[in-house]
């Protein structure tokens, strides 16, 4: 016998699908099927299960093996390769909970250690911009139900996100986006022609010239002309494109 557990949460990535179907074994041991969720959800889910998991502590032979060890002994390894460091760095954390970066940071402090995290080649700089600035947001369900433009610049949903468009930002009818796609009109700024972008009604690629402070943009629809291939008085500021491919909301048409 199986059991269904509904309303489970994707913790993969910043989407957080809440309508994902879990199906484990009676006795709640195992997992066997995942419905709902896009194809990464579903490894993440599906990879606990898996045989070749590392579940316990393993150290590296000078063979190149790996023997299992110990948690004691992964422990007191550890520990004499922190105190013999001269500045040992920690880097990660992204993906450990809150109680696991706090003693980490008090082992940090004890050996004068440096810390990073992954935000350092991420979202790092945009926090240090919301901190500065400031962020205009708002939630996904606004998205859903009022957002007519949709620009994407420089990430690509269809890989790192695959169903931010299909359950928000472009497919779905909202409240007053009633005939979905139809209702809004998706613009990508991204030098890649990225499948994203290949969906677009345009892409625009940033170009900073000398002696220019902000970037000139140069745009394309991705299903014609590659958008690298601009002459430099097609160039203008992202506004000026922004007005002229921003003002039909009928996907793939121009004004």
């Amino acid at each position: 016998m199986t059991k269904t557990i509904p309303d489970v949460i994707c913790p993969f990535c910043g989407t957080l699908c809440d309508d994902l179907e879990v199906v484990v074994s009676d006795d709640g041991k195992q997992l066997l099927e995942v419905y709902n969720a896009c194809v990464i959800g579903s490894e993440k889910f599906l990879h606990s299960q898996s045989k070749d998991r590392v579940t316990r502590p393993r150290l590296h032979q000078p063979d190149g093996t790996w023997k299992e060890i110990s948690y004691d002994e992964a422990a007191e390894y550890t520990a004499q390769m922190l105190a013999k460091a001269k500045k040992p760095l920690m880097y990660g954390w992204s993906s450990t909970n809150c109680e696991a970066q706090s003693v980490g940071n008090e082992i940090a402090e004890i050996t004068r250690a440096c810390c990073d995290n992954t935000a350092a080649v991420c979202h790092g700089t945009t926090l240090i911009a919301v901190q500065d600035i400031g962020l205009p947001t708002c939630t996904l369900g606004e998205v859903k139900n009022r957002a007519d433009r949709i620009i994407f610049w420089g990430c690509n949903p269809v890989h790192a996100h695959p169903r931010h468009m299909s359950r928000y930002s472009i497919y779905p009818r909202g409240f007053f986006t009633g005939k979905g796609q139809m209702s809004r009109k998706m613009i990508v700024v991204d030098p890649r022609v990225t499948d994203t972008a290949k969906l677009a009604a345009a892409q625009c690629t940033p170009r900073c010239l000398p002696g220019r402070m902000a970037p000139r943009f140069c745009c394309r629809h991705p299903q014609g002309e590659d958008p690298g291939s601009c002459r430099h008085d097609e160039e203008r500021s992202f506004r000026d494109h922004l007005l002229r491919y921003g003002g039909n909301p009928v996907a793939g048409q121009e004004p």
